[in-house]
């Protein structure tokens, strides 16, 4: 790194741009794709993350058959009713090992960087996730490019832009008040919705000559005379400095779009239906936490049922079509594991993964039935927001068919394994996917190539993406067959 200082920049405005950033998350660089969701009139296409730690316990949740989804093993039993919605792919791996950080941050960027390292992390930028590519190319066109939520130790986020953490926000309430403290939530009736229609020109002036327009040439001049490390941080100032105004943007084009004149019964939106536990204000999480409420799985089974909520809320007023959703659970499973006298749950992930790799040849029995206790009532959170998705209809498909969702975890079970991640993907993604399947594919094939498959379905034209190509067991060209 150059040893010239940034006294061009100060410090104090790198970490106020830094927070723009994070409170209003946008990159600009690449530019949307063409064939991007959402251009033809009809339902988007969205992206749904939905993490969660401890990866799985394998015999519980891999079919000994492939093919045609028939019984379902025990973790996956209360999927039975969207037997039919879901794939299930096996056989996916990463090739780096490494501790709980090593994990979450190489989880959905593919990385085989060891992040950790902060030299390493300070020559090497660049990491991006998944969903924060997802969120670049199809972010323009909605109020919020991404949404990051869920409650989780400190850094251990799963979403990274350039090398840098994009935190999730626990709080329901911030996380509603970020979608709609400056519009109202409205959901589109694809049922009358015309496609012809299009967008109302944006006749505001207060856009038409943009700041970073004006100082770009300074920009590029300062760029020129500080190290690597802080170029990047400007680079970070200058996209929150271009994300607000976006918003701005995007704003008054709202407005206008409602201003403009059409017949009464021509109305296209709908008022969504508003989580009741915002509604009236009876999920107070600050609250919840203080009082260390989380420990009881009733309260985090309600808080998981309400981020599901917000994030189906989100997609239906396409708030954003990007959402990130990460639970790494309770730390006393009292009242779920009811096997043994252990309830901590990382005792019961390790005792119940150690020595035996995926199979838990050699774990504690009794731990590893708690595991999969654990791991069967997430499975339950998720089926219940799978209902919810299937019951939305969008002019004759479902919010459901209209969302790629995918299940999965930063590790493949509890003893930081990363071999055969559990992977499962529900819902069609607008017709792009052939479900009701279990798909082996050969062990250790790189678990990026499934995000190379996800970018493309939201129209991210990627050749690699993380591993794909550069793992030691690396195939398929970096891509992923017999998924349609």
């Amino acid at each position: 790194m150059s040893a010239r200082k940034s006294w061009h920049l100060s410090r104090r405005t790198v970490l106020q741009g830094a927070g723009a950033t994070l409170a209003l998350p946008w990159l600009e660089g690449m530019s949307p794709a063409a064939k991007a969701a959402g251009q033809s009139g009809g339902p988007p296409m969205r992206m749904a993350i939905y993490s969660i730690g401890a990866g799985t316990v394998h015999e519980s949740w891999k079919p000994g058959y492939t093919g045609t989804l028939k019984e379902l093993p025990s973790i996956l039993q209360s999927m039975e009713s969207h037997k039919q919605d879901m794939l299930l792919l096996t056989g996916l791996s990463h090739s780096q090992n490494g501790s709980h950080g090593v994990r979450t941050k190489s989880h959905l960027t593919g990385s085989l960087n060891n992040v950790e390292n902060k030299a390493l992390k300070e020559t090497a930028p660049g990491m991006w996730s998944v969903d924060q590519v997802a969120a670049r190319a199809v972010g323009a066109n909605t109020y919020l490019p991404s949404l990051e939520m869920g409650s989780l130790p400190a850094n251990n986020s799963r979403s990274y832009r350039d090398s840098i953490e994009v935190p999730r926000e626990p709080s329901p309430q911030r996380l509603y008040d970020r979608m709609f403290r400056q519009r109202d939530p409205r959901v589109a009736n694809f049922n009358r919705s015309s496609a012809a229609e299009g967008d109302v020109a944006l006749e505001s002036s207060s856009l038409q000559q943009s700041a970073l327009d004006l100082v770009q040439e300074q920009a590029k001049s300062l760029q020129r005379q500080l190290g690597a490390h802080d170029q990047r941080q400007l680079d970070q100032y200058m996209t929150s400095v271009r994300s607000i105004e976006k918003q701005i943007a995007y704003l008054e084009r709202e407005a206008a779009q409602r201003a403009k004149e059409r017949p009464a019964d021509d109305i296209d939106y709908m008022e969504p239906h508003i989580p009741e536990m915002i509604a009236n204000g009876t999920f107070d999480y600050d609250q919840l936490r203080k009082e260390d409420k989380f420990r009881e799985a009733d309260i985090y089974g309600q808080y998981m049922d309400l981020l599901g909520d917000l994030m189906i809320l989100a997609f239906q007023t396409d708030s954003t079509r990007v959402v990130t959703l990460m639970h790494e659970g309770i730390n006393e499973w009292s009242g779920i594991v009811t096997v043994g006298f252990e309830r901590h749950w990382h005792t019961l992930q390790h005792t119940g993964s150690s020595g035996g790799g995926n199979r838990g040849e050699k774990a504690d029995p009794i731990a590893r039935e708690g595991q999969r206790q654990v791991h069967e009532w997430f499975t339950r959170g998720l089926s219940r927001l799978v209902t919810k998705m299937k019951n939305i209809d969008e002019g004759g498909t479902s919010l459901l068919d209209n969302t790629l969702l995918l299940y999965t975890s930063y590790m493949s079970n509890g003893g930081h394994g990363n071999h055969d991640f559990p992977t499962l993907l529900v819902g069609n993604a607008q017709g792009t996917l052939k479900t009701g399947r279990h798909v082996a594919y050969p062990m250790d094939t790189p678990h990026s190539n499934l995000f190379v498959e996800m970018l493309h379905r939201m129209g991210v034209e990627v050749d690699e993406f993380g591993e794909s190509k550069k793992s030691p067991n690396a195939r398929y060209d970096g891509r992923l067959p017999d998924l349609v």
